[in-house]
């Protein structure tokens, strides 16, 4: 006895399995456990975070950029390094990785987002200034923390940071668009986006390490909370309002007296050092930009040595005490 399908059945089947598989993966991701881990409620959002607690050392804050999370640092060589020398504190933005409750339906700016570290990092009673270590997206939040909390930061190391907006009318791309909007994303994140993800992500992963292999760490343990489909739509629409912010936000930036290293890769073509590394140092009062060689615009993994240096830099003020007029 045959059986026929119609294609509308075949159809209403294959999206019966993408959406059933789509909440199978939410459900198997889950948060790294330990003393050093914790879920924090604060006024806005509920946030996962990592906290190697050392009262003798000093505090050193990390904060990621677009879809990353704090397993950018977590899983990275970074961390065993940074941790023989400083208390240090990572967490996912509200938004992002294991943190995915945050107040208000559309987007988070800069300031919305340095706000909230503030009632994160008061939870912690850090009790002296921190230096901030921050990545892309993450760069334009530290710089709104030194503007808004400068009494807060002994300085920042800044990779590859967003610190203006992009030239031309359409800053952002297609897929931030298309996924930003509410009728048009919902069904596709809702069925098709984590198997189509899985199967195209990777390529666009590679492109920002290029020319860097993509790294294993960052494979197994960033790349799948990526592809969550609310994490990747809310930093659509966070990144959809970047822009406006960072054309307010970067009129203040020679008022930011806190010691700042930028490091950029000349192959970044995300976030290209002549629009946002390279002005901002000089922007910056104590602002000096230093260049990584080889790398692409995620170079966590793959710039230890030069990452270190910087942090240590900043630790003990090695750094510009001020430009001349």
């Amino acid at each position: 006895m045959r059986v026929h399908f119609s294609l509308q059945t075949i159809l209403v089947l294959l999206l019966a399995t993408s959406v059933f598989y789509s909440g199978m993966y939410q459900l198997s991701l889950t948060p790294p456990k330990g003393k050093s881990f914790a879920q924090v409620e604060t006024e806005r959002a509920l946030t996962f975070r990592y906290h190697n607690q050392a009262a003798e050392k000093q505090a050193l804050v990390y904060i990621h950029g677009k879809l990353g999370s704090a397993n950018d640092i977590i899983y990275s060589p970074l961390k065993q390094k940074l941790e023989e020398q400083f208390a240090l504190f990572a967490y996912d933005r509200p938004g992002s990785g294991h943190s995915l409750e945050r107040d208000g339906y559309w987007s988070w700016s800069p300031d919305d987002f340095s706000e909230h570290l503030n009632e994160l990092l008061n939870t912690e009673e850090l009790t002296e200034p921190a230096i901030l270590l921050a990545h892309s997206w993450g760069g334009a939040i530290a710089l709104s923390y030194a503007l808004r909390y400068p009494e807060k930061v002994r300085g920042m190391v800044l990779l590859a940071p967003a610190a203006y907006p992009w030239p031309g009318r359409f800053a952002t791309s297609p897929s931030d668009w298309f996924v930003s909007s509410y009728v048009l994303s919902e069904f596709y994140l809702r069925t098709v986006f984590v198997p189509l993800g899985k199967v195209f992500g990777k390529s666009v992963a590679e492109a920002v390490f290029s020319p860097s292999p993509l790294p294993q760490p960052f494979i197994k343990h960033v790349f799948p909370l990526a592809l969550q489909p609310a994490a990747f739509q809310m930093a659509a629409r966070d990144t959809m309002e970047l822009r406006e912010a960072l054309k307010k936000q970067s009129i203040h930036y020679p008022r930011i007296e806190s010691p700042t290293i930028i490091l950029s890769s000349p192959n970044d073509t995300v976030v290209p050092p002549q629009i946002h590394g390279g002005p901002l140092s000089e922007a910056l009062p104590r602002g000096e930009i230093r260049y990584v060689e080889n790398v692409g615009h995620n170079f966590i993994y793959t710039a230890s040595d030069s990452i270190i240096e910087a942090v240590r830099d900043i630790s003990n003020q090695k750094v510009p005490h001020g430009k001349a007029d």
